[in-house]
């Protein structure tokens, strides 16, 4: 049935070559890049170290975590490895509405009744577990105490096991964007600098990024350093494709681009289980 879902979607985008795309022509490409996707575990015969990754659901119109740990892939499978990069590029912008939440199942300084994580090996001891949450308004993740089982948190809750966890879910999003919009023109700006730019120093040890160039009329590679996002903005010259720039920004021709996908996987049931892997 998801099969057929992108067929008809993909048929339906008929793009205009020589004049700019209207606004139903760009959300129908938009679909079509989004819903094309291989989330299966095996890619080039991958042998390295499996991750959390991120779809977008068509059926939702939300970006979602993949219900289990995959090989890493590039944003060219259709696969994002963070919640923002997927939501910036397919769903208008709009990011988990519970990163804005407080902390899930806050604790004082004792646990009347304390949910041990597998590593707490002291029966007798009342002192909470340390976990993680995102706080929207500093745009930050911070420790918070909780008898909860830092590990078996919902996957809908404002607390994660590790930092690492809370960032590629909650980070880069604010109380002011974390709804989005319509079609993701609220936080696009194809006229600013080139967001989280990294330093030249640093330039090999950021994300391969894209940026539209407002004076050359065309996007434009560049490195992405995470720890230089600017705190408080609410649009940004930053693509995670040089497809998704063009379509957003650019002179957009579908031709141009050829799906790097082997196939399609169906999406998750309600039944399977999120691994924090």
């Amino acid at each position: 049935m998801h099969r057929l879902v992108v067929l008809l979607v993909a048929g339906a985008c008929v793009t205009s070559i020589f004049a700019a795309l209207s606004k139903e022509e760009r959300d129908c490409e938009r679909m079509r890049m989004c819903t094309t996707r291989n989330a299966s575990e095996n890619v080039d015969s991958c042998t390295s170290a499996f991750y959390t990754m991120y779809i977008y659901n068509e059926n939702t119109s939300e970006c979602e975590q993949l219900p289990e740990s995959i090989c890493y892939r590039t944003e060219y499978y259709g696969v994002f490895f963070s919640f923002f990069d997927c939501s910036h590029t397919c769903a208008g912008g709009k990011g988990p509405i519970y990163c804005s939440a407080g902390p899930y199942a806050p604790a004082n300084d004792t646990c009347t009744e304390k949910k041990r994580s597998w590593y707490d090996h002291d029966e007798n001891s009342t002192e909470p577990n340390v976990a993680w949450y995102y706080n929207a308004s500093l745009e930050e993740c911070a420790e918070y105490k909780t008898c909860e089982d830092p590990w078996r948190l919902p996957k809908d809750a404002n607390g994660y096991s590790r930092k690492y966890f809370c960032e590629k879910e909650c980070k880069k999003f604010t109380a002011d964007t974390i709804n989005g919009s319509a079609d993701g023109s609220g936080t696009v700006n194809c006229t600013a600098e080139p967001t989280a730019r990294c330093s030249a120093e640093d330039e090999e040890h950021g994300r391969t990024r894209y940026f539209y160039n407002a004076s050359s009329k065309m996007c434009e590679v560049y490195s992405a350093c995470d720890g230089n996002w600017p705190k408080g903005l609410t649009s940004f010259n930053y693509f995670v494709t040089n497809r998704s720039c063009a379509l957003e920004c650019g002179d957009y021709n579908a031709s141009h681009y050829e799906f790097d996908v082997s196939a399609r996987d169906d999406l998750p049931s309600e039944e399977d289980n999120y691994l924090d892997v």
